[in-house]
């Protein structure tokens, strides 16, 4: 059950990341395409606009050549003027018209009002310039007219697009924040299902090793229950032979070997017993405990441990005893299989609330990488996976040829 959720939480972090992913590419495609499609708007506005005014100025310019030339053919080309910046003007209305009808904005309904006011001016004059008699009095009178109510146009215009742009970046900026408070958000759930899975993990961890101890526990309840009871009767019954043929001096000697194997075979039941469950650690303590295991492994005359202790003197819980009695004996264990060293050193310490584990040896050290935690070969899987269970930390040095130096830190707490 634990392994599905574990498995379950993975599965909505990637979903979280994904969803997060998906809203940012949106969020910014959305922004592209917005820009883009109101700058061009804004050039076209803004090209018509210059039109209009180019037009504008080139009437007033047509008016002046007209009163002073009275060629009709300049007429012709004022009319021709007109007609443009009627058609122009009719362009930028209908863009407005559009956004009027999108998003309903006063300004925009201001700007319509100006419109309509300016297109009937443009039509007075345009009608006069049409007609057979002409006044340059009333042209210029018309002219002023139109011209007024375009400067008036052209004001509302401009600062509708002003007015635009900062809606815009406006808008711009809510995004960002959304995006930025949504990224915060993302963040904060993915740190928290990342330490919900990491607790997790550690717990499943911790549950395991628990299991493990109940089972070693349960097994050397029954070696010491069911083999060890069989051995020393054994033993009694041996004895008693030996004393019933104290004359025969050939069986004697055959029952004194049944009877020095028997107690050979006791000895490794109870050897075996004090490895599944270490007795000596409620009795002796930590140090002590190591410093016996230490002595029996010296006399193999392999690879000689020293244990210096020195600066360690916390009292500690019975759990963390073993957890620590634990990692020792499977740091001893790799060095005897795997270093070929000759000297092996194990340094105990403790700082305020820490506890200072470090291992070094003079083997043949490997080529430390990722590898070397995939499988129990080294027995550093096994060591990660107690030294994780209790949150700690641990940091493995070693190169072929130049031994192995092993860091572990643990919280007493």
């Amino acid at each position: 059950m634990r392994f599905k959720k574990n498995i379950l939480l993975k599965r909505i972090i990637i979903f979280i990341f994904i969803l997060f992913s998906l809203f940012i590419s949106v969020a910014i495609v959305f922004v592209y395409r917005s820009s883009m499609n109101m700058d061009l708007q804004h050039i076209h506005v803004i090209s018509l606009s210059a039109e209009v005014d180019i037009k504008t100025l080139k009437t007033r310019i047509l008016i002046d050549d007209f009163l002073l030339k009275n060629d009709s053919a300049i007429f012709n080309q004022l009319r021709t003027n007109l007609d443009t910046i009627q058609s122009d003007l009719k362009k930028l209305n209908f863009i407005f018209l559009k956004e009027f009808s999108r998003i309903k904005n006063s300004e925009l309904e201001d700007f319509n009002k100006e419109y309509e006011i300016i297109s009937t001016r443009l039509s007075l004059f345009r009608d006069y310039v049409n007609d057979n008699e002409k006044s340059g009095d009333r042209l210029l009178e018309l002219y002023s007219d139109f011209y007024m109510s375009y400067h008036k146009f052209g004001r509302h215009l401009h600062r509708y697009l002003f007015d635009n742009t900062i809606s815009y970046e406006r808008g711009i900026f809510g995004l960002l924040l959304i995006l930025f408070l949504f990224n915060i958000l993302a963040g904060y759930l993915i740190i928290h299902l990342m330490n919900k899975l990491i607790i997790s993990e550690r717990n499943l961890i911790r549950k395991t090793i628990e299991v493990e101890s109940r089972e070693r526990q349960r097994i050397a309840a029954d070696l010491h229950d069911g083999l060890g009871a069989y051995l020393s009767s054994l033993i009694m019954q041996i004895e008693v032979l030996e004393k019933e043929c104290e004359g025969n001096s050939i069986l004697g000697n055959k029952i004194a070997f049944l009877n020095k194997l028997s107690r050979q075979a006791i000895q490794s039941v109870e050897e075996i017993i004090n490895n599944l469950t270490p007795s000596l650690l409620s009795r002796l303590g930590l140090v002590k405990t190591l410093g016996k295991t230490i002595v029996k492994i010296n006399s193999l005359n392999k690879t000689q441990f020293l244990i210096d202790s020195q600066n360690f003197n916390l009292k500690l819980a019975s759990s963390m005893e073993i957890m620590l009695y634990r990692i020792c004996t499977e740091l001893i264990n790799n060095a005897l299989k795997h270093s070929s060293a000759r000297n092996a050193k194990i340094t105990l310490l403790n700082q305020r609330n820490k506890i200072q584990l470090r291992y070094e040896d003079n083997g043949i050290g490997f080529q430390h990488d990722g590898s070397v935690y995939e499988n129990n070969k080294t027995g550093l899987y096994n060591l990660a996976m107690r030294i994780e269970s209790v949150g700690g930390s641990y940091q493995i040095d070693s190169e072929p040829g130049k031994g192995v130096i092993i860091k572990i830190s643990l919280n007493v707490n």
